[in-house]
Order: structure tokens, then sequence, then C-alpha cells
């Protein structure tokens, strides 16, 4: 073997032993996450091994060392494959032991006559099969919450499936048109390219698991622990994007919710029944409104809901039905039948230069007016009275 090949073996060697060790010592960070890890990290490992008999292979009988090496290769993509169908519970494994299985037949049938011919363009078939697989499975069909990190882990499944579909499909005519000497330039190229592979697979599979990891947990800071919504975190975050981002001219409302006394239900019937009061209302708010709402509870017994799109009569129509349907609610699911109610303020804006704190600021106003005027109501108060700038 030349000795720029075997300089590019043991660097792929120590790669894929680092990329191996790095994928377990994630199992801490992320037990979760157990299956796929374990998939990659034994994938690894069989690319490692696979590179060690290969250098080996003239000291072996036969075409053993040839046959082994190339069935652990396949292996390992098998292993990246499954590993990948893993992060949505998929299986590939009839797929993976069907391949695995013609490709030690070939060996085993084909003997020395095939050796060099399945090494050199043979194997590449499967190799592309199961990397436009993996490239294909978290592309368009995995619903990992990773979006920045999937594409990448895409595009490097398509290169390598594509340079080993180049490498089986084009080399043998290249061979025939240019002589042996094109075989070790793309052996050399191969290898070159290997070891890029073992580099930035290993790194982007875990940034894969790293960021689903870090969107959960975001997603877990920002959504109030009872009712399953966003809390008063989200809703200023969110909320403060829609209005940076709306057209002037383009209506967006907002309501404030204030459960009518929410304090007695504590202290009559207990805590565990207002928890079950404020997880009602957060129903009956998710129920009434589609997926451009933005909602959020930002304390107690108040609530928020942002309405992009919306005007005035449209807000106070969804106000109204969410009042509504809170009290149905609450007389047909608690035993015996609880009467509750919420009074509501709402504003409007179309202006781009409101904040946040402004429609608040007048939906709370207009709040304060509809418990002082009884409670069980819906007031408006224009946000341009508390922005005049606006």
């Amino acid at each position: 073997m030349q000795a720029g090949l075997l300089t590019l073996y043991c660097l792929a060697i120590g790669t894929l032993v680092i990329g191996c060790g790095a994928t377990l010592w994630e199992l801490h960070e992320q037990p979760g996450r157990r299956v796929p890890l374990l998939c990659w990290a034994a994938a690894y490992a069989c690319y490692a091994i696979g590179c060690v008999i290969t250098l080996l292979r003239p000291d072996l009988p036969g075409v053993s060392g040839w046959a082994v090496s190339n069935v652990l290769f396949t292996a390992g993509y098998a292993l990246v494959l499954n590993g990948v169908g893993q992060l949505d519970h998929r299986r590939y494994v009839a797929t993976s032991i069907t391949l695995l299985v013609a490709v030690s037949l070939v060996w085993i049938i084909g003997g020395p006559a095939i050796c060099r011919i399945m090494w050199d363009y043979g194997a590449a078939f499967p190799i592309a099969l199961m990397c436009g697989l993996t490239a294909w499975h978290i592309q368009y069909r995995s619903g990992i919450q990773a979006p920045r990190s999937r594409p990448v882990v895409a595009a490097i499944a398509w290169g390598h499936g594509v340079f080993y579909l180049f490498r089986g499909a084009v080399m043998p005519l290249m061979v025939l048109w240019k002589g042996q000497h094109a075989s070790s330039v793309f052996a050399e190229v191969t290898m070159y390219e290997g070891v890029l592979y073992s580099v930035a697979m290993p790194v982007a599979l875990l940034s894969v698991v790293r960021e689903e990891s870090r969107l959960a947990m975001l997603k877990i800071a920002q959504t109030d622990f009872l009712t399953n919504i966003g809390n008063r975190h989200f809703f200023y975050q969110a909320g403060q994007k829609c209005l940076s981002g709306q057209t002037v001219g383009q209506p967006v409302s907002l309501l404030i919710f204030d459960i009518d006394h929410f304090k007695s239900i504590n202290d009559i019937h207990g805590h565990a029944m207002g928890d079950a009061v404020l997880k009602l209302f957060a129903r009956a708010m998710g129920e009434e409104v589609g997926q451009e709402a933005i909602m959020g509870r930002l304390g107690g017994e108040e609530f928020a809901m942002l309405l992009p799109g919306s005007d005035r009569a449209t807000a106070r129509a969804a106000g109204q039905n969410i009042a509504r349907r809170f009290t149905a609610l609450a007389a047909q699911d608690f035993r015996p039948p609880l009467h509750v109610t919420v009074s509501v303020g709402l504003t409007e804006v179309r202006t781009s230069r409101m904040t946040l704190d402004d429609l608040l600021a007048a939906a709370d106003g207009a709040l304060y007016q509809a418990k002082t005027l009884g409670r069980n109501r819906i007031e408006f108060a224009s946000a341009a009275a508390f922005h005049p700038a606006a």
C-alpha cells in the first residue's frame, strides 16, 4: 500500500475512534437518544475496524480481508441509517439485513474472481443506496425538531452517496479510458473523501441531537407548567416579534382575560380546583382560535391573546366565544357544576410604532373597566389613548 494511502487510512481510523468516543460520551447528556447514539457509535467502530482489516489484507488468507472489511463498511452505513431512523422510532432493519446478506453472498460465491471488481466498483452501490436513504429520511420523513442541523446531515449523506454512485458507475469507464492509473488516483480521492466524511458526519449527527435537546429545553422554559400554553416570557417574546413584523394598516388585536372571583374559587373549593379551572380556561382558548393566535398565561388567573390580522370586531367575537365556552365547559366538566365567568379587556392597533407594552397597557385599562362595570363582560380601550404618538 502506498505511503499516502496508509497515512489517510490511519487518519480515518483516528477520527472514527474520536467520533465513536464522543458519541458514547453524549449518552450522559442525551439518555433519551440512547438507541440512535449507540447505532452511530457502533457504525464508527465498524468503519474503524474495517479500515484496520483493510491495512492487514496482505496478511489474511485469500479474499477474507477484502470481504470482511467490505461487509463491515456496509454494516457501518446500515447502522447510520438505522440510527437516523430511530430518531423517529422507525427501523430499516429488513433493508439493512438484505443488503448485508447480498454483499456477503457476492463475496462467498464470487471469491477471488470478483475481488477487484467488487472492491473497486460493486461495493459502492449498497453504500450509495444507504446514504441516499439516510439523506431522504432525515430531509423528508423525519419529524425531529432540528431545523439547522438536519439539512447539514442530509447534505453530507447526499454528497457521500453521489460520490459512491459515481465511483460504481463512472469509474469503470474512466479506467477503460485512462488505464489503471485512474484507479490509483481515484482510490486516493476516495480516502480523502472518506476522511472528510468520518469527521463531518459524527459532528453533524451530534449537532442534530444537541439542537433537538436545546429546542426542547427552550420550549419547556417558555411553557406554563400548569396550563401547557406559553408563559409570560414566551408571550412577550412572540408578541413583540409579531408586532415588529406588522405591516402598517394591518390590524392586530390584544385580549386580556381575568377569571372572575378566582380567589373565592381557591378559598371555597381548594387550590386543586383552582388549578383545574386555570387548565380549563387554557383549553377553552385553544379550542376557539386558530394556530396563528399567540396565547400566554401572564400570571395567576390572567391570560393574554394576540390576534394578528384580526380587527376589533373579530377579536371581540373571539373573546366572547372563549368566555362562553369556558363557562359551558365548567358547568359540564365539574361535579357539582361550577359557575365561572371571565372579564376581558380588548384593544386594537394598526401601526407598527406600537410596542407590546403599549397594547398591554390599553387592554389592561379595558379589563379594569370591565371589572368596574360588574365583571363577566368585554370592554374596549383605544391603544392610541395610552400612546398618543401612535
